[in-house]
């Protein structure tokens, strides 16, 4: 359920500097001056650090070591969500000079579906990035629309008001063997969901368990080669993930919940990037309805409402093409596809989700390629999504 209120400040405007389960950040640093390319090289020196193209970043190092803060008052409008206003802040900084820098964000948001709810993060990068330490705690209320259990359910499009109250407490501790980031996580989720019983769709037991508290040990492998962290244009991002829910340790479930994803990154020209990306969640065991895979959260697709089609199993795959014009002004093409299932033996090709969409990027960072972007997109309906950094 952390996911969920993650997701609500990914639509309204907090995302977190690319992904360590929700994102992560990841920098490199040389000499005098210092490259935020995260290139191994040492950059060459400039005489005006002002004289910047949106994505070259080289600066001076005192002017790392301090930080950058990136505030924005940021309006939403999804589908799940309609209209919302998210108030985000991100500091970018290096706990020493020759550290890769760190991230430290918070959110605040309210929706008109009277949502709402704060989250903050801590993305340490640790011991010349040998190590990465991410915290995330939050509270959320969150009023949504159930339609039950699978596609079919789902596109009978009748649903029921779900109102979810949860605090969530994530730290993962990712020391660095060779090349691979692995180590354990654990989370504290405390959950309440209330709905009119007599509204539920025949895929719910109203005898499930509503309120919960749990203790979630989990396992999280990551690699990470891009060449930047805010506007990667090449390498690649892979993490995949382990949650271990256990009735012994509160939540009246057993079941083990599989995630990942694989963000590739090609530099075309210029500044113009081709991304794409596919990802997957499975769920094994006793899962409740409030813990299923959901469709549409994050980037996992644009252009549909989040939590309409929810299944035990889910994937996605999209590519998406981002294009500079000028130092500040930028528009990205994107197209994707992806599915939720009960279970892997019932992967098909046939009656998949499509989605597709265009958006428009304005940078905001005067050291860091950190963009602030609105995108429009098309999957079962109309949506529209405002944010802060890329959506993968």
């Amino acid at each position: 359920m952390a996911t969920i209120c993650i997701s609500v400040l990914l639509v309204g405007g907090l995302s977190f500097a690319q992904e360590s389960d929700s994102n992560s950040g990841r920098f490199d640093y040389s000499k005098d001056y210092i490259s935020l390319t995260d290139s191994d090289e040492d950059p060459e020196p400039v005489t005006d650090p002002t004289e910047k193209t949106p994505l070259d970043t080289t600066i001076i190092k005192d002017k790392v070591t301090k930080g950058e803060w990136v505030v924005a008052p940021v309006p939403s409008y999804n589908p799940s969500q309609e209209w919302g206003l998210a108030l985000i802040a991100q500091k970018i900084f290096a706990h020493k000079s020759s550290q890769k820098p760190s991230v430290l964000a918070a959110g605040l948001f309210g929706t008109e579906k009277k949502s709402y709810g704060g989250i903050v993060a801590y993305m340490g990068r640790l011991r010349e990035d040998r190590l990465r330490l991410n915290v995330f705690g939050g509270y959320a209320k969150v009023n949504s629309d159930f339609y039950g259990i699978g596609k079919d359910q789902s596109e009978k499009d009748t649903s029921v008001l779900l109102e979810q109250k949860y605090s969530f407490l994530t730290i993962q501790f990712l020391p660095k063997w060779g090349s691979v980031y692995l180590g354990p996580s654990l989370t504290y989720l405390d959950i309440s969901n209330r709905f009119d019983i007599s509204g539920l769709p025949d895929t719910v037991d109203p005898s499930d368990k509503l309120d919960s508290t749990s203790y979630v040990p989990g396992l999280k492998f990551q690699m990470d080669t891009r060449d930047n962290t805010f506007y990667p244009k090449q390498g690649y991002l892979t993490n995949l993930s382990g949650q271990f829910y256990d009735s012994r340790w509160g939540g009246g479930h057993t079941f083990q919940n599989y995630r990942g994803n694989h963000n590739m990154y090609f530099h075309m020209w210029d500044e113009n990037v081709l991304a794409a990306r596919v990802a997957f969640q499975i769920n094994e065991g006793d899962v409740p309805f409030y813990n299923l895979a959901v469709f549409g959260q994050g980037p996992d697709l644009r252009g549909y409402k989040a939590g309409k089609y929810r299944d035990k199993d889910l994937w996605a795959t999209q590519a998406e093409f981002r294009q500079r014009f000028t130092d500040h002004i930028g528009v990205a093409y994107f197209a994707g596809v992806g599915d939720v299932i009960p279970s892997l033996s019932d992967l098909s090709l046939d009656d998949l989700l499509w989605a597709g969409g265009v958006g428009f990027r304005y940078r905001l960072g005067a050291r860091n390629p950190i963009d602030f972007r609105i995108d429009v997109a098309y999957g079962d309906e109309w949506a529209w999504y405002f944010a802060v950094n890329q959506a993968f």
